[in-house]
Protein backbone atom coordinates (compact mmCIF):
# COMPACT_ATOMS: atom_id res chain seq x y z
CA UNK A 1 0.00 0.00 0.00
CA UNK A 2 1.68 3.10 -0.93
CA UNK A 3 2.32 5.72 1.79
CA UNK A 4 1.77 9.73 1.58
CA UNK A 5 3.32 11.81 3.79
CA UNK A 6 2.08 15.27 5.51
CA UNK A 7 4.75 17.80 5.89
CA UNK A 8 3.28 20.73 7.53
CA UNK A 9 6.44 23.37 7.03
CA UNK A 10 5.61 22.55 3.46
CA UNK A 11 2.11 23.82 3.78
CA UNK A 12 0.86 27.44 2.85
CA UNK A 13 0.05 29.63 5.32
CA UNK A 14 -3.28 30.88 3.60
CA UNK A 15 -5.81 28.30 1.18
CA UNK A 16 -4.66 28.20 -2.48
CA UNK A 17 -7.75 30.18 -3.60
CA UNK A 18 -10.09 32.88 -2.49
CA UNK A 19 -12.33 31.61 0.16
CA UNK A 20 -13.64 34.94 1.64
CA UNK A 21 -17.49 34.55 0.67
CA UNK A 22 -17.33 30.88 2.21
CA UNK A 23 -16.44 32.05 5.30
CA UNK A 24 -19.06 33.97 6.00
CA UNK A 25 -22.26 32.78 7.33
CA UNK A 26 -25.34 32.68 4.93
CA UNK A 27 -28.53 30.96 5.21
CA UNK A 28 -28.24 27.29 5.54
CA UNK A 29 -25.41 27.07 7.50
CA UNK A 30 -24.36 26.71 11.29
CA UNK A 31 -21.53 27.33 12.85
CA UNK A 32 -18.88 25.67 16.11
CA UNK A 33 -16.54 28.15 17.67
CA UNK A 34 -13.89 26.51 19.98
CA UNK A 35 -12.74 29.21 22.41
CA UNK A 36 -9.08 28.12 23.69
CA UNK A 37 -6.96 29.89 26.29
CA UNK A 38 -4.06 28.66 23.59
CA UNK A 39 -3.87 26.09 20.53
CA UNK A 40 -1.25 23.45 21.45
CA UNK A 41 1.36 22.67 19.33
CA UNK A 42 0.64 19.96 16.91
CA UNK A 43 -2.96 20.06 16.85
CA UNK A 44 -3.45 21.56 13.37
CA UNK A 45 -0.71 19.05 11.77
CA UNK A 46 -2.51 15.87 13.77
CA UNK A 47 -6.38 17.20 12.90
CA UNK A 48 -5.37 18.03 9.34
CA UNK A 49 -3.70 14.76 9.06
CA UNK A 50 -6.79 12.63 10.52
CA UNK A 51 -9.16 14.44 8.03
CA UNK A 52 -7.67 13.95 5.53
CA UNK A 53 -7.33 10.00 6.03
CA UNK A 54 -10.94 10.00 6.88
CA UNK A 55 -12.10 11.55 3.99
CA UNK A 56 -9.52 8.96 1.57
CA UNK A 57 -11.31 6.29 3.58
CA UNK A 58 -14.80 8.03 2.56
CA UNK A 59 -13.74 7.86 -0.67
CA UNK A 60 -12.86 4.11 -1.15
CA UNK A 61 -15.99 3.11 0.87
CA UNK A 62 -18.18 5.61 -1.82
CA UNK A 63 -16.17 3.53 -4.83
CA UNK A 64 -16.91 0.18 -3.19
CA UNK A 65 -20.47 1.10 -3.07
CA UNK A 66 -20.74 2.29 -6.79
CA UNK A 67 -18.98 -1.31 -7.60
CA UNK A 68 -21.29 -2.95 -5.18
CA UNK A 69 -24.50 -1.67 -7.10
CA UNK A 70 -23.28 -1.91 -10.54
CA UNK A 71 -22.77 -5.77 -9.65
CA UNK A 72 -26.28 -5.76 -7.83
CA UNK A 73 -28.08 -3.98 -11.29
CA UNK A 74 -29.96 -1.98 -8.89
CA UNK A 75 -30.08 1.96 -7.63
CA UNK A 76 -28.94 2.79 -4.46
CA UNK A 77 -28.35 6.07 -2.62
CA UNK A 78 -24.34 5.95 -2.45
CA UNK A 79 -23.96 8.76 0.10
CA UNK A 80 -25.93 11.18 2.38
CA UNK A 81 -24.75 14.60 2.84
CA UNK A 82 -27.41 16.60 0.89
CA UNK A 83 -30.19 14.84 1.23
CA UNK A 84 -32.59 13.11 3.54
CA UNK A 85 -31.68 9.61 3.06
CA UNK A 86 -28.67 8.00 4.83
CA UNK A 87 -26.09 5.65 3.66
CA UNK A 88 -26.23 2.02 5.14
CA UNK A 89 -22.44 1.62 5.59
CA UNK A 90 -21.72 5.29 7.99
CA UNK A 91 -22.65 7.52 10.38
CA UNK A 92 -21.20 9.73 7.53
CA UNK A 93 -20.49 10.24 3.64
CA UNK A 94 -19.95 13.06 1.67
CA UNK A 95 -18.55 12.66 -2.37
CA UNK A 96 -16.57 15.69 -2.33
CA UNK A 97 -15.93 18.06 -5.15
CA UNK A 98 -12.58 19.80 -3.91
CA UNK A 99 -10.47 19.74 -0.64
CA UNK A 100 -7.84 22.76 0.58
CA UNK A 101 -6.02 22.25 3.33
CA UNK A 102 -3.32 24.61 4.56
CA UNK A 103 -1.39 25.60 7.98
CA UNK A 104 -3.87 25.68 10.09
CA UNK A 105 -7.08 24.95 8.20
CA UNK A 106 -9.37 22.96 5.75
CA UNK A 107 -12.33 23.39 3.23
CA UNK A 108 -14.12 20.84 1.87
CA UNK A 109 -16.73 21.40 -1.16
CA UNK A 110 -19.71 19.08 -2.33
CA UNK A 111 -22.41 19.42 -4.59
CA UNK A 112 -24.86 21.64 -2.41
CA UNK A 113 -22.80 22.95 0.33
CA UNK A 114 -18.85 22.79 2.00
CA UNK A 115 -17.62 22.60 5.34
CA UNK A 116 -14.94 24.62 6.32
CA UNK A 117 -12.50 24.32 9.66
CA UNK A 118 -9.83 27.09 10.66
CA UNK A 119 -7.77 28.70 13.24
CA UNK A 120 -9.74 32.08 14.29
CA UNK A 121 -9.54 34.43 16.60
CA UNK A 122 -12.68 34.89 18.62
CA UNK A 123 -14.12 37.58 19.88
CA UNK A 124 -15.57 37.00 23.04
CA UNK A 125 -16.95 39.78 25.38
CA UNK A 126 -15.04 42.57 23.29
CA UNK A 127 -11.61 40.20 24.32
CA UNK A 128 -10.11 38.76 21.96
CA UNK A 129 -8.95 34.87 22.45
CA UNK A 130 -7.75 32.20 20.40
CA UNK A 131 -9.60 29.20 18.91
CA UNK A 132 -11.21 27.23 16.16
CA UNK A 133 -13.90 28.36 13.63
CA UNK A 134 -16.43 25.62 12.17
CA UNK A 135 -18.36 26.62 9.26
CA UNK A 136 -20.93 23.85 7.87
CA UNK A 137 -23.47 24.98 4.92
CA UNK A 138 -26.07 22.36 3.24
CA UNK A 139 -28.83 23.90 1.01
CA UNK A 140 -30.31 20.92 1.94
CA UNK A 141 -30.45 21.72 5.55
CA UNK A 142 -28.25 18.77 6.41
CA UNK A 143 -25.61 19.08 8.96
CA UNK A 144 -24.60 16.00 9.63
CA UNK A 145 -20.73 16.95 8.91
CA UNK A 146 -20.90 19.09 12.13
CA UNK A 147 -21.19 15.99 13.84
CA UNK A 148 -17.92 14.67 11.78
CA UNK A 149 -15.92 17.83 12.77
CA UNK A 150 -16.74 18.18 16.06
CA UNK A 151 -16.17 14.06 16.76
CA UNK A 152 -12.97 14.73 15.14
CA UNK A 153 -12.04 17.91 17.33
CA UNK A 154 -12.98 16.62 20.23
CA UNK A 155 -11.71 12.73 20.17
CA UNK A 156 -8.73 14.35 19.40
CA UNK A 157 -8.36 16.68 22.67
CA UNK A 158 -9.28 13.85 24.80
CA UNK A 159 -6.44 11.86 23.21
CA UNK A 160 -4.03 13.75 22.68
CA UNK A 161 -4.61 17.27 24.59
CA UNK A 162 -6.20 16.68 27.06
CA UNK A 163 -4.84 19.63 29.19
CA UNK A 164 -7.27 21.78 27.35
CA UNK A 165 -9.97 20.10 29.31
CA UNK A 166 -8.67 21.96 32.66
CA UNK A 167 -9.43 24.82 34.07
CA UNK A 168 -7.84 28.34 35.01
CA UNK A 169 -6.77 28.55 38.65
CA UNK A 170 -10.54 30.53 38.84
CA UNK A 171 -12.39 27.64 37.49
CA UNK A 172 -12.66 29.11 34.02
CA UNK A 173 -12.42 26.41 31.64
CA UNK A 174 -9.54 26.52 29.25
CA UNK A 175 -11.64 25.79 26.72
CA UNK A 176 -15.03 26.17 25.52
CA UNK A 177 -17.44 25.34 22.99
CA UNK A 178 -20.34 28.25 21.87
CA UNK A 179 -22.81 27.89 19.04
CA UNK A 180 -23.83 31.03 17.20
CA UNK A 181 -27.75 31.46 17.09
CA UNK A 182 -28.24 30.87 13.20
CA UNK A 183 -31.38 33.17 13.13
CA UNK A 184 -29.14 36.15 14.58
CA UNK A 185 -26.16 35.52 12.24
CA UNK A 186 -28.43 35.70 9.34
CA UNK A 187 -30.26 38.88 10.25
CA UNK A 188 -26.80 40.18 11.01
CA UNK A 189 -24.59 39.19 8.09
CA UNK A 190 -24.61 42.19 6.24
CA UNK A 191 -23.34 44.16 8.87
CA UNK A 192 -19.23 44.92 8.23
CA UNK A 193 -18.34 46.06 11.87
CA UNK A 194 -17.71 42.78 13.42
CA UNK A 195 -17.88 44.35 17.02
CA UNK A 196 -21.40 45.44 16.50
CA UNK A 197 -22.50 41.89 14.72
CA UNK A 198 -21.17 40.11 17.63
CA UNK A 199 -23.24 41.95 20.26
CA UNK A 200 -26.05 41.77 17.68
CA UNK A 201 -25.18 37.63 17.99
CA UNK A 202 -26.59 35.56 20.07
CA UNK A 203 -23.93 32.71 21.09
CA UNK A 204 -24.95 29.62 22.61
CA UNK A 205 -23.45 27.71 25.33
CA UNK A 206 -22.26 24.00 24.27
CA UNK A 207 -23.53 23.58 28.31
CA UNK A 208 -26.64 25.10 27.76
CA UNK A 209 -27.49 23.18 24.82
CA UNK A 210 -26.85 19.75 26.67
CA UNK A 211 -28.51 20.58 29.30
CA UNK A 212 -31.82 21.67 27.39
CA UNK A 213 -31.49 18.67 24.67
CA UNK A 214 -31.86 16.42 27.97
CA UNK A 215 -35.61 17.90 27.95
CA UNK A 216 -36.70 19.35 24.64
CA UNK A 217 -35.76 19.57 21.20
CA UNK A 218 -35.22 23.41 20.87
CA UNK A 219 -34.13 26.20 22.63
CA UNK A 220 -35.01 29.65 23.00
CA UNK A 221 -32.95 32.81 22.11
CA UNK A 222 -33.40 36.03 24.21
CA UNK A 223 -33.33 38.39 20.85
CA UNK A 224 -35.87 36.61 19.26
CA UNK A 225 -37.84 34.48 21.75
CA UNK A 226 -40.69 34.22 19.60
CA UNK A 227 -38.62 32.09 17.04
CA UNK A 228 -37.37 29.03 19.12
CA UNK A 229 -33.85 27.50 17.01
CA UNK A 230 -34.56 23.81 16.44
CA UNK A 231 -31.30 21.60 18.47
CA UNK A 232 -31.44 18.83 15.91
CA UNK A 233 -29.76 21.12 13.37
CA UNK A 234 -28.32 23.48 16.06
CA UNK A 235 -26.34 20.12 17.73
CA UNK A 236 -26.64 18.00 15.55
CA UNK A 237 -24.24 15.08 17.38
CA UNK A 238 -26.78 15.48 19.99
CA UNK A 239 -29.81 13.68 17.92
CA UNK A 240 -27.33 11.53 16.00
CA UNK A 241 -28.62 13.47 12.62
CA UNK A 242 -25.67 11.38 10.94
CA UNK A 243 -27.08 8.06 11.90
CA UNK A 244 -29.50 6.69 9.17
CA UNK A 245 -33.23 6.60 10.31
CA UNK A 246 -33.41 2.84 10.01
CA UNK A 247 -31.39 2.46 13.14
CA UNK A 248 -33.19 4.86 15.57
CA UNK A 249 -35.27 2.58 18.15
CA UNK A 250 -39.15 2.64 17.78
CA UNK A 251 -39.79 3.45 21.69
CA UNK A 252 -43.07 1.63 21.45
CA UNK A 253 -41.95 -1.81 20.32
CA UNK A 254 -39.15 -1.85 22.97
CA UNK A 255 -40.24 -4.00 26.31
CA UNK A 256 -37.35 -3.45 28.70
CA UNK A 257 -37.63 -3.22 32.46
CA UNK A 258 -34.83 -1.62 35.09
CA UNK A 259 -35.64 -4.00 37.60
CA UNK A 260 -32.27 -6.08 39.39
CA UNK A 261 -33.45 -9.02 37.64
CA UNK A 262 -33.03 -7.84 34.15
CA UNK A 263 -29.86 -6.44 34.61
CA UNK A 264 -26.69 -8.41 32.94
CA UNK A 265 -24.09 -6.24 33.76
CA UNK A 266 -22.52 -2.83 34.23
CA UNK A 267 -20.29 -0.86 32.28
CA UNK A 268 -18.00 2.33 32.71
CA UNK A 269 -18.97 5.69 33.78
CA UNK A 270 -22.41 4.11 35.20
CA UNK A 271 -23.65 2.27 32.28
CA UNK A 272 -25.96 -0.33 33.06
CA UNK A 273 -26.89 -3.61 30.03
CA UNK A 274 -30.66 -5.03 30.95
CA UNK A 275 -32.03 -7.69 29.17
CA UNK A 276 -35.12 -6.79 27.16
CA UNK A 277 -37.04 -7.20 23.70
CA UNK A 278 -37.72 -5.54 20.64
CA UNK A 279 -40.13 -6.29 18.34
CA UNK A 280 -40.90 -9.56 20.06
CA UNK A 281 -36.75 -10.76 19.92
CA UNK A 282 -34.48 -10.87 23.08
CA UNK A 283 -31.94 -7.92 23.06
CA UNK A 284 -29.46 -6.28 25.48
CA UNK A 285 -30.16 -2.84 25.91
CA UNK A 286 -26.81 -0.43 27.43
CA UNK A 287 -28.73 2.39 28.73
CA UNK A 288 -26.03 5.96 29.49
CA UNK A 289 -27.20 7.29 32.57
CA UNK A 290 -28.23 11.25 32.70
CA UNK A 291 -29.68 13.05 35.39
CA UNK A 292 -32.50 15.03 34.94
CA UNK A 293 -32.91 18.16 37.14
CA UNK A 294 -35.69 20.28 37.53
CA UNK A 295 -35.65 23.52 35.48
CA UNK A 296 -32.10 22.94 35.33
CA UNK A 297 -32.17 24.27 31.11
CA UNK A 298 -33.66 27.87 32.81
CA UNK A 299 -31.32 28.06 36.17
CA UNK A 300 -28.98 31.13 36.05
CA UNK A 301 -25.28 30.68 35.00
CA UNK A 302 -22.22 30.60 36.04
CA UNK A 303 -23.04 27.97 38.68
CA UNK A 304 -20.42 25.63 39.83
CA UNK A 305 -23.08 22.94 40.60
CA UNK A 306 -24.54 23.37 36.86
CA UNK A 307 -21.19 23.00 35.21
CA UNK A 308 -20.89 19.57 36.82
CA UNK A 309 -24.03 18.63 36.28
CA UNK A 310 -23.59 19.57 32.07
CA UNK A 311 -19.89 18.20 32.13
CA UNK A 312 -22.08 15.22 33.31
CA UNK A 313 -24.39 14.98 30.88
CA UNK A 314 -21.77 15.81 28.08
CA UNK A 315 -19.80 13.06 28.94
CA UNK A 316 -22.51 10.95 28.58
CA UNK A 317 -23.63 11.84 25.37
CA UNK A 318 -20.01 11.99 23.97
CA UNK A 319 -19.01 8.21 25.14
CA UNK A 320 -23.20 7.07 24.37
CA UNK A 321 -22.06 8.99 20.82
CA UNK A 322 -18.59 7.30 20.58
CA UNK A 323 -19.68 3.33 21.05
CA UNK A 324 -22.49 3.92 18.85
CA UNK A 325 -20.87 5.22 15.91
CA UNK A 326 -18.10 2.41 16.08
CA UNK A 327 -20.89 -0.41 16.16
CA UNK A 328 -22.73 1.01 13.71
CA UNK A 329 -19.60 0.99 11.54
CA UNK A 330 -18.28 -2.48 12.04
CA UNK A 331 -19.59 -5.47 10.26
CA UNK A 332 -18.28 -8.72 10.72
CA UNK A 333 -19.46 -12.22 11.92
CA UNK A 334 -17.66 -11.82 15.09
CA UNK A 335 -18.35 -8.42 16.13
CA UNK A 336 -21.69 -8.13 17.90
CA UNK A 337 -23.93 -5.94 15.94
CA UNK A 338 -26.17 -3.04 16.52
CA UNK A 339 -29.81 -3.26 16.54
CA UNK A 340 -30.61 0.48 17.27
CA UNK A 341 -30.20 3.82 18.99
CA UNK A 342 -32.37 6.17 21.29
CA UNK A 343 -32.09 9.23 22.52
CA UNK A 344 -35.17 9.67 24.96
CA UNK A 345 -33.65 7.31 26.89
CA UNK A 346 -30.36 7.58 25.84
CA UNK A 347 -29.31 3.67 24.96
CA UNK A 348 -28.73 1.50 22.10
CA UNK A 349 -29.63 -2.69 21.64
CA UNK A 350 -27.29 -5.19 20.96
CA UNK A 351 -28.02 -8.46 20.09
CA UNK A 352 -28.50 -10.63 22.81
CA UNK A 353 -25.76 -13.17 23.47
CA UNK A 354 -27.45 -16.75 24.78
CA UNK A 355 -24.64 -18.06 26.78
CA UNK A 356 -23.29 -14.66 28.47
CA UNK A 357 -19.85 -13.73 28.20
CA UNK A 358 -16.62 -16.55 28.02
CA UNK A 359 -15.87 -15.56 31.43
CA UNK A 360 -19.29 -16.88 32.77
CA UNK A 361 -18.84 -19.70 30.59
CA UNK A 362 -15.06 -20.61 31.84
CA UNK A 363 -16.12 -20.26 35.13
CA UNK A 364 -18.94 -23.22 35.04
CA UNK A 365 -17.15 -25.37 32.99
CA UNK A 366 -13.75 -24.86 34.85
CA UNK A 367 -14.82 -27.00 37.39
CA UNK A 368 -14.12 -30.70 35.85
CA UNK A 369 -11.22 -29.90 34.09
CA UNK A 370 -7.61 -29.29 34.55
CA UNK A 371 -6.91 -27.66 31.39
CA UNK A 372 -8.78 -26.56 28.32
CA UNK A 373 -12.67 -26.61 29.83
CA UNK A 374 -14.34 -26.22 26.54
CA UNK A 375 -12.29 -29.00 25.20
CA UNK A 376 -9.46 -29.12 22.33
CA UNK A 377 -11.61 -28.28 19.65
CA UNK A 378 -13.85 -25.72 21.05
CA UNK A 379 -11.08 -23.62 22.18
CA UNK A 380 -9.20 -23.36 19.07
CA UNK A 381 -12.39 -22.40 17.46
CA UNK A 382 -12.93 -19.82 19.88
CA UNK A 383 -9.36 -18.69 20.23
CA UNK A 384 -9.72 -19.05 15.90
CA UNK A 385 -12.67 -16.53 16.28
CA UNK A 386 -11.63 -13.68 18.77
CA UNK A 387 -8.19 -13.28 16.86
CA UNK A 388 -10.47 -12.33 13.41
CA UNK A 389 -12.52 -9.95 14.84
CA UNK A 390 -9.24 -8.86 16.33
CA UNK A 391 -7.77 -8.46 12.98
CA UNK A 392 -11.09 -7.01 11.25
CA UNK A 393 -10.76 -4.20 14.01
CA UNK A 394 -7.03 -3.03 13.40
CA UNK A 395 -7.64 -3.29 9.67
CA UNK A 396 -9.90 -0.42 10.52
CA UNK A 397 -7.50 1.26 12.41
CA UNK A 398 -9.04 0.55 15.75
CA UNK A 399 -7.38 -0.21 18.56
CA UNK A 400 -9.95 -2.66 21.09
CA UNK A 401 -8.15 -1.19 24.69
CA UNK A 402 -10.01 -3.79 26.57
CA UNK A 403 -9.92 -6.98 25.44
CA UNK A 404 -10.74 -9.64 28.38
CA UNK A 405 -13.42 -12.48 28.88
CA UNK A 406 -15.94 -10.38 30.20
CA UNK A 407 -15.93 -8.36 26.83
CA UNK A 408 -16.18 -11.94 24.37
CA UNK A 409 -19.73 -12.75 24.27
CA UNK A 410 -21.17 -16.34 23.80
CA UNK A 411 -23.10 -17.70 21.32
CA UNK A 412 -22.84 -21.21 20.80
CA UNK A 413 -20.56 -23.94 22.23
CA UNK A 414 -21.65 -26.53 19.79
CA UNK A 415 -17.89 -27.29 17.92
CA UNK A 416 -20.26 -27.68 14.05
CA UNK A 417 -21.70 -23.80 14.45
CA UNK A 418 -20.45 -21.33 12.11
CA UNK A 419 -20.26 -18.69 14.79
CA UNK A 420 -19.16 -19.50 18.75
CA UNK A 421 -18.73 -16.19 20.08
CA UNK A 422 -18.58 -12.27 19.27
CA UNK A 423 -16.48 -9.01 20.63
CA UNK A 424 -18.30 -6.18 22.37
CA UNK A 425 -18.35 -3.42 24.63
CA UNK A 426 -16.16 -0.71 22.64
CA UNK A 427 -16.92 2.13 24.89
CA UNK A 428 -13.11 3.02 25.41
CA UNK A 429 -11.23 1.83 21.77
CA UNK A 430 -9.11 4.30 20.30
CA UNK A 431 -8.92 4.75 16.62
CA UNK A 432 -5.39 5.36 15.73
CA UNK A 433 -5.07 6.79 12.35
CA UNK A 434 -1.91 5.39 11.88
CA UNK A 435 -0.41 7.65 15.05
CA UNK A 436 -0.90 5.08 17.43
CA UNK A 437 -2.83 6.05 20.98
CA UNK A 438 -2.93 7.80 23.94
CA UNK A 439 -4.51 7.24 27.12
CA UNK A 440 -4.49 4.46 30.82
CA UNK A 441 -7.04 2.25 29.04
CA UNK A 442 -8.11 -1.43 30.24
CA UNK A 443 -8.07 -3.83 32.80
CA UNK A 444 -5.45 -4.95 35.23
CA UNK A 445 -4.22 -8.51 34.38
CA UNK A 446 -4.77 -7.80 30.98
CA UNK A 447 -3.19 -4.77 30.27
CA UNK A 448 -0.04 -4.28 28.28
CA UNK A 449 3.21 -3.09 30.48
CA UNK A 450 3.90 -0.18 27.77
CA UNK A 451 0.35 1.54 28.71
CA UNK A 452 1.33 4.46 30.95
CA UNK A 453 0.42 8.23 31.18
CA UNK A 454 1.86 9.78 28.00
CA UNK A 455 2.94 6.75 26.50
CA UNK A 456 1.96 6.21 23.05
CA UNK A 457 1.14 2.75 22.13
CA UNK A 458 -0.53 0.81 18.83
CA UNK A 459 -2.67 -2.04 18.36
CA UNK A 460 0.03 -4.80 19.34
CA UNK A 461 -1.89 -4.09 23.48
CA UNK A 462 -4.86 -6.32 21.90
CA UNK A 463 -2.34 -8.76 20.99
CA UNK A 464 -0.80 -8.83 24.74
CA UNK A 465 -4.34 -9.08 25.99
CA UNK A 466 -5.14 -11.77 23.69
CA UNK A 467 -2.25 -13.81 25.46
CA UNK A 468 -3.73 -13.16 28.20
CA UNK A 469 -7.06 -14.42 26.83
CA UNK A 470 -5.77 -17.55 25.21
CA UNK A 471 -4.43 -18.52 29.22
CA UNK A 472 -8.10 -18.39 30.19
CA UNK A 473 -9.12 -20.45 27.42
CA UNK A 474 -6.43 -23.13 28.03
CA UNK A 475 -6.43 -22.95 32.13
CA UNK A 476 -9.73 -21.65 32.96
CA UNK A 477 -8.48 -19.51 35.30
CA UNK A 478 -8.28 -15.50 35.00
CA UNK A 479 -4.84 -14.15 34.78
CA UNK A 480 -4.71 -12.97 38.72
CA UNK A 481 -1.17 -11.43 39.67
CA UNK A 482 -2.39 -9.67 42.37
CA UNK A 483 -5.12 -8.07 43.87
CA UNK A 484 -3.87 -3.98 43.23
CA UNK A 485 -3.24 -2.09 40.27
CA UNK A 486 -0.11 -0.89 40.55
CA UNK A 487 0.98 -4.62 42.30
CA UNK A 488 0.06 -6.30 38.81
CA UNK A 489 1.30 -3.28 36.83
CA UNK A 490 5.24 -3.97 38.60
CA UNK A 491 4.97 -7.96 37.86
CA UNK A 492 4.07 -7.61 34.29
CA UNK A 493 6.53 -5.30 33.39
CA UNK A 494 9.32 -7.25 35.60
CA UNK A 495 8.18 -10.58 32.69
CA UNK A 496 6.44 -12.48 35.29
CA UNK A 497 3.61 -13.85 33.67
CA UNK A 498 0.24 -16.62 35.23
CA UNK A 499 1.76 -20.11 35.18
CA UNK A 500 -0.08 -22.16 32.93
CA UNK A 501 1.80 -26.05 32.74
CA UNK A 502 3.74 -27.81 31.24
CA UNK A 503 3.49 -28.50 27.40
CA UNK A 504 2.97 -32.34 27.71
CA UNK A 505 0.11 -31.89 30.60
CA UNK A 506 -1.76 -29.03 28.21
CA UNK A 507 -1.68 -30.84 25.49
CA UNK A 508 -1.63 -27.80 22.55
CA UNK A 509 1.79 -27.38 22.09
CA UNK A 510 0.58 -24.52 19.05
CA UNK A 511 -1.63 -22.76 21.04
CA UNK A 512 0.61 -22.38 24.61
CA UNK A 513 3.72 -21.33 22.47
CA UNK A 514 1.67 -18.34 20.58
CA UNK A 515 -0.15 -17.57 24.35
CA UNK A 516 3.58 -16.46 25.31
CA UNK A 517 4.47 -15.06 21.84
CA UNK A 518 1.60 -12.59 22.57
CA UNK A 519 2.14 -11.97 25.96
CA UNK A 520 5.77 -10.78 25.17
CA UNK A 521 7.20 -8.15 26.98
CA UNK A 522 8.14 -6.41 24.02
CA UNK A 523 5.09 -4.81 21.55
CA UNK A 524 7.38 -5.65 18.53
CA UNK A 525 7.96 -9.21 19.37
CA UNK A 526 4.36 -9.73 19.71
CA UNK A 527 2.24 -10.84 16.17
CA UNK A 528 -0.07 -9.52 14.46
CA UNK A 529 -3.89 -10.28 14.77
CA UNK A 530 -3.77 -11.14 10.98
CA UNK A 531 -0.81 -13.45 11.04
CA UNK A 532 -2.33 -15.39 14.11
CA UNK A 533 -5.37 -15.92 11.88
CA UNK A 534 -3.45 -17.17 9.22
CA UNK A 535 -1.17 -19.63 11.96
CA UNK A 536 -4.44 -20.87 12.79
CA UNK A 537 -5.91 -21.76 9.68
CA UNK A 538 -2.80 -24.18 9.19
CA UNK A 539 -4.47 -27.99 9.68
CA UNK A 540 -1.43 -28.76 12.35
CA UNK A 541 -1.78 -25.97 14.23
CA UNK A 542 -4.96 -28.20 16.54
CA UNK A 543 -3.39 -31.75 15.95
CA UNK A 544 0.12 -30.57 17.09
CA UNK A 545 -0.46 -31.41 20.93
CA UNK A 546 3.27 -31.28 22.23
CA UNK A 547 6.70 -32.37 21.92
CA UNK A 548 9.46 -34.38 23.66
CA UNK A 549 12.45 -33.60 23.33
CA UNK A 550 15.10 -36.81 22.54
CA UNK A 551 18.12 -35.95 23.73
CA UNK A 552 20.75 -37.98 22.53
CA UNK A 553 18.74 -41.63 21.89
CA UNK A 554 19.70 -43.36 18.58
CA UNK A 555 17.00 -45.94 19.03
CA UNK A 556 13.45 -45.80 20.10
CA UNK A 557 11.12 -48.73 21.12
CA UNK A 558 7.44 -48.89 21.54
CA UNK A 559 5.56 -49.79 24.69
CA UNK A 560 4.32 -53.62 24.83
CA UNK A 561 0.84 -53.85 24.51
CA UNK A 562 0.41 -50.89 22.33
CA UNK A 563 -1.73 -51.90 18.74
CA UNK A 564 0.09 -49.33 17.16
CA UNK A 565 2.10 -45.73 17.20
CA UNK A 566 3.14 -43.05 14.77
CA UNK A 567 6.15 -41.58 15.46
CA UNK A 568 7.34 -38.11 14.29
CA UNK A 569 10.79 -36.25 14.04
CA UNK A 570 13.22 -33.77 12.94
CA UNK A 571 16.47 -33.41 11.22
CA UNK A 572 18.86 -36.51 10.85
CA UNK A 573 21.29 -38.23 12.32
CA UNK A 574 23.29 -36.39 15.33
CA UNK A 575 20.84 -33.64 14.92
CA UNK A 576 17.54 -35.56 15.22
Amino acid sequence: MSRIYLLPHLLPSKPGLDTHGMRHPKANTIQRVFKMSFVPVGFWQRFIARMLISLAEMDLQLFENRKNTKSRHRKVTIYSFTGSQRNRCSTFRVKRNQTIYWQEGLLVTFDGGYLSVESSDVNWKKKKSGGIKIICQSEMRDFSAMAFITDHVNSLIDQWFPALTATESDGTPLMEQYVPCPVCETSWAQHTDPNEKAEGVQYFDMEDCVLTAIEQDFIFCPRHPDLPVPLQELVPELFMTDFPARLFLENSKLEHSEDESSVLGQGGSGTIIYRARYQGQPVAVKRFQIKKFKNLANAPADTMLRHLRATDAMKNFSEFRQEASMLHALQHPCIVSLIGISIHPLCFALELAPLGSLNTVLSENAKDSSFMPLGHMLTQKIAYQIASGLAYLHKKNIIFCDLKSDNILVWSLDVKEHINIKLSDYGISRQSFHEGALGVEGTPGYQAPEIRPRIVYDEKVDMFSYGMVLYELLSGQRPALGHHQLQIAKKLSKGIRPVLGQPEEVQFHRLQALMMECWDTKPEKRPLALSVVSQMKDPTFATFMYQLPCGKQTTFFSSQGQEYMVVFWDGKEESR
